[in-house]
């Protein structure tokens, strides 16, 4: 039986107390991420805090009108009606949306916390770390907590206009959250793996990112982290 992996998409199409700043999933690191994946023989699944349409952020790359008509876009699953013991892995892609919803979903976050207690792999990609943030580990830690990892910078959002726009700083979070944090120069392609976890920068990180969780999932990883464990 083909193995799927479970990408965690955002539902919020804007953000803010009035709804002025544009959020939504960033088309491109999903593709990237499911060429891959597909490539590797795996299947996609979405699922998102309300199931349903995922909204793409403005100018997140989907030019070919078919592109949100994809019926993994079309209808996610509710987070609420998911098992993690049908996945084989988790990813997250980015865009503005998930520092708004994911961030703060407790399905998402007890969700998260099942997959990490299970050992399997998680990835998350440029804003998709803001959904590590709310789960907690069974020693109370957030589950990021002294992990490595790397995610969307400061400097990335400030060259981008979007600084003024978010509703926090996710490298300030992440580095409060107890992750040791590591980042390269805006654009440049990025990925930081400790053990099971997968995280990728920017943009140009999604393709990466998840070419490294499908090594991580190969059955001879698997079975040398088992030894390690």
């Amino acid at each position: 039986m083909m193995k799927t992996v479970l990408f965690v998409c955002t539902s919020c199409h804007s953000g803010g107390s009035a709804g002025e700043n544009a959020a939504g999933m960033w088309f491109d690191e999903f593709a990237d991420a499911c060429r891959v994946f597909h490539g590797a023989g795996y299947r996609v699944a979405t699922a998102s805090p309300v199931g349903g349409g995922i909204p793409l952020a403005p100018g997140s790359g989907f030019s070919d009108a078919a592109a949100p008509g994809d019926p993994l876009l079309r209808s996610s699953t509710p987070l609420e009606r998911i098992d993690p013991h049908d996945f084989e892995a988790l990813f997250y892609p980015g865009g503005p949306g998930p520092m708004w919803d994911l961030v703060n979903d407790n399905c998402n976050a007890m969700l998260l916390g099942a997959f990490f207690a299970c050992g399997k792999v998680v990835g998350a990609v440029c804003h998709g770390p803001a959904a590590l943030l709310r789960s907690r580990r069974r020693d109370g830690y957030p589950v990021i907590h002294e992990r490595r990892m790397t995610g969307i910078s400061d400097a990335e959002t400030r060259s981008d206009g979007m600084a003024e726009s978010l509703p926090f700083s996710l490298e300030r979070r992440l580095r409060s959250g107890g992750a040791y944090y590591s980042q390269r120069e805006p654009g440049m392609e990025y990925v930081v793996t400790d053990g099971n976890l997968v995280t990728g920068q920017n943009h140009a990180s999604a393709g990466a990112t998840a070419a490294m969780m499908v090594e991580l999932m190969h059955p001879a990883e698997i079975a040398r982290r088992k030894i390690r464990a």
